[in-house]
């Protein structure tokens, strides 16, 4: 799925935004490529990718397309937009809707955060602010997290200190 031909402010960069469904046992990737002609070094970059089910939800992607300032005050791309099933290709749907592209200098790096990263998508936890502590598990123990609706998933969860104790 390729876009027309985009016009953005080369001074500052671009935010493209859309939103993402990926959901299936066959669904492998989704990609995003800028594909610039001028740029005869790197005419199509990947610039965005996603792998394997994420349940059935849409999520919200950005990619921040960077301003070259040595081609001029505007710059013209094309947007493209791959979708990639597994071996099989049978049970998997990938879809993306609302697509934008906003002049700006940055784009928020996660706006949404489903805890299927180890890195808690930047998140921190402190130990001594509560009685509770935040903690990030899988599975169904506590009921199917929103992401998958499985016991694949993941989420965080607030549990007393004294039940930590005895989890250990």
């Amino acid at each position: 799925l390729t876009s027309p031909e985009v016009i953005y402010d080369n001074q500052i960069g671009a935010c493209f935004t859309f939103y993402y469904y990926m959901f299936g046992s066959d669904v492998y990737r989704l990609n995003v490529h800028e594909i610039n002609s001028d740029d005869a070094a790197n005419p199509n970059k990947l610039v965005w990718q996603r792998q394997g089910n994420r349940g059935q939800f849409w999520h919200t992607g950005h990619v921040f397309l960077e301003p070259n300032t040595g081609m001029g005050d505007r710059r013209r791309v094309r947007l493209a937009l791959e979708a990639i099933v597994g071996t099989e290709g049978e049970y998997g749907d990938i879809a993306v809707d609302d697509v934008q592209l906003t002049d700006s200098t940055e784009c928020p790096e996660r706006s949404e955060c489903d805890f299927e990263a180890a890195d808690l998508c930047g998140y921190t936890t402190n130990y001594n602010v509560s009685l509770f502590r935040w903690r990030r598990e899988q599975g169904t123990k506590d009921g199917p997290d929103h992401t998958y609706g499985t016991e694949l998933g993941h989420y965080m969860i607030a549990k007393d200190r004294e039940s930590d104790k005895d989890e250990s």
